[in-house]
């Protein structure tokens, strides 16, 4: 089915670039967004391991554990942030659950760090501040987590849409183009039969035009008195004893019949044969000739 392209309107056209405009809008918010957090987190998550650091006691443990802890809990933390995006995309359930969970578990550890430690003495703005960035922090990822979601259902949502009315339009389409082969099978059986009917036309005007010569013989032959032509062999080939001659028109007319009853494939013996045996005289040279005459109208042969 062909769909004609139709100019748009000045609202359509101002449509469509919004639509162009919002999608390049989305696209780059996002990954500014993105951009963004990431370098935000990279200095949070430092920010968070410096604190944390401090919070270890460094009489009772190693230096490198109290680096070790904090910098594993925000390398844990900001794997479980890009596994989280990842999963938006893939829309796996276990994934997101288990990424959910080990942010959960990694900002829940650095906020009860802060808590503790305020309670042990530190200022209350510090501990208020951290616990604050980390839900931020965390909230800010799930937010374009969900984002994400959102963009990827509508998109999705706009295919199956389109799947959808395509669905329903297959019929139709299949209707038309059964319709288009049916319209072209009837202008090729018209034009099939008009050429058929113009050759049957053609074919009983040579039958009418030799039924005229042969009524036209048959006056001729009723006029002189010649229908018989003592000189002519007969059918049998001898002279003596042959029954009486016949005219041309006579032999034409009955040969018509004659021809028709053997079939093919016709030959002039199995026509002489069979003018002989319905009792038809002439000689060799006439039976040809009428032979020939009628093996040339297409209408002798119409019924084979």
């Amino acid at each position: 089915m062909s769909e004609t392209t139709q100019p748009l309107l000045v609202r359509e056209m101002v449509a469509d670039q919004m639509r162009t405009a919002t999608a390049t809008i989305d696209q780059r918010v996002t990954h500014s967004a993105l951009i963004v957090l990431t370098v935000i987190s990279i200095a949070f998550a430092a920010a968070q391991t410096v604190v944390l650091h401090d919070y270890l006691p460094a009489e009772s443990l190693n230096t490198w554990i109290t680096w070790t802890l904090p910098i594993a809990v925000q390398v844990l933390i900001m794997a479980a942030e890009l596994i989280l995006l990842g999963a938006a995309v893939t829309r796996s359930t276990p994934v997101l659950a288990t990424a959910g969970a080990v942010m959960t578990l990694g900002y829940g550890a650095e906020i009860t760090a802060h808590i503790s430690q305020h309670k042990a003495g530190e200022p209350l703005l510090l501990a208020v501040a951290m616990v604050l960035l980390s839900l931020m922090c965390g909230g800010a990822w799930t937010l374009l987590m969900l984002s994400l979601q959102a963009g990827i259902d509508d998109a999705d949502k706009i295919v199956l849409d389109g799947r959808a009315k395509d669905a329903e339009a297959a019929p139709l389409v299949e209707l038309e183009g059964r319709y288009a082969e049916l319209q072209t099978a009837h202008a090729e059986l018209a034009g099939d039969f008009d050429r058929r009917g113009l050759e049957i036309q053609q074919r009983s005007e040579e039958l009418e035009a030799l039924r005229e010569e042969n009524q036209r013989l048959r006056s001729a032959a009723a006029d002189t008195g010649s229908d018989v032509d003592v000189e002519d062999d007969d059918v049998t080939g001898g002279r003596a004893g042959r029954p009486p001659k016949h005219s041309d028109a006579e032999l034409l007319e009955a040969g018509i019949g004659v021809f028709r009853e053997i079939g093919p494939p016709r030959s002039f013996a199995r026509f002489k044969e069979a003018m002989k045996a319905a009792g038809l005289t002439g000689s060799d040279v006439r039976l040809k000739a009428t032979f020939d005459r009628i093996a040339a109208n297409p209408l002798a042969t119409a019924g084979d």
